[in-house]
């Protein structure tokens, strides 16, 4: 296997008389696996953009589907195997995830609608037609709410629930572990805290944002915070969790299922 990828990227050739010092340099079992994931991710990319096809988003898709291979070509001839994945982490990952799922709810709700009697067969998968109403967005929310809204109007009053985003303290003592990259793309556990070094911070920043696919310059490191999570258990588990900034606005960070969850930091003069 490692020596089909030498072949496909190049890495093998006769090296004739010269001599060389050191060892030799080679393509070990971890860039392969790296290059076999990237190569991946792209046929993903590609049978993403054909799903989409005839549908605004199908030029988008096979743009983002070009880039990213012109990297995945540069990163491997530069042999930075590391950064290629980091890259697919921060970016390739969030956007098919984000696709596969806006295509799969919609084709859901298609099934789960039934078609009229008499009505004409639909056009099949993939015809810009049968994404027009999926991707209307705001006309398309009203329809469908339209009848929940008038039952709640006319429902007992007080009724409707109230959101409210929760005050929270951070503890300057709390120490959290996480689990991040070291340099040679290693899986290592860390330590994070208010008192942790700028360099700490900026690689506990570096590793939730490639696992929640936000990018990075947007998001900073605020505390940590003891928090109870609604997952529907009685009680609800407490611990301790990171927050996070993010354009502005506080987040809970859940390191189990790295969901964010909106909060304050308490002020007494508020």
């Amino acid at each position: 296997m490692i020596e089909t990828v030498r072949t496909l990227f190049g890495l093998t050739g006769d090296s004739g008389k010269r001599t060389v010092v050191g060892s030799p340099v080679g393509v070990d079992i971890k860039a392969a696996g790296y290059i076999r994931s990237s190569h991946n991710r792209l046929n993903h990319l590609k049978t993403l953009g054909s799903r989409y096809k005839g549908t605004p988003h199908e030029f988008k898709i096979k743009t983002v589907h070009e880039k990213t291979q012109n990297i995945h070509n540069y990163l491997v001839g530069k042999n930075r195997f590391t950064e290629l994945e980091m890259f697919h982490l921060q970016n390739t990952d969030h956007f098919i995830n984000t696709f596969a799922l806006i295509i799969e709810v919609h084709q859901k709700n298609k099934e789960a609608k039934p078609a009229p009697a008499g009505s004409e067969t639909p056009p099949p998968a993939g015809n810009a037609n049968t994404f027009r109403e999926f991707f209307t967005g705001p006309e398309l929310v009203k329809n469908k709410n339209i009848a929940g809204v008038d039952k709640a109007i006319n429902g007992p009053v007080g009724a409707t629930p109230q959101l409210s985003v929760p005050d929270i303290f951070l503890d300057t003592y709390a120490q959290i572990s996480y689990i991040g990259l070291n340099n040679t793309g290693d899986v290592v556990t860390r330590e994070i805290g208010i008192t942790a070094s700028a360099q700490e911070k900026e690689a506990f920043v570096a590793a939730m944002a490639a696992r929640i696919g936000l990018y990075k310059p947007d998001i900073s490191y605020v505390g940590n915070a003891l928090i109870q999570f609604p997952n529907g258990a009685a009680p609800n588990p407490t611990v301790y969790v990171p927050v996070i900034n993010w354009k502005g606005y506080m987040y809970a960070l859940d390191l189990n299922d790295y969901r964010l969850y909106p909060v304050r930091i308490y002020r007494k003069n508020r």
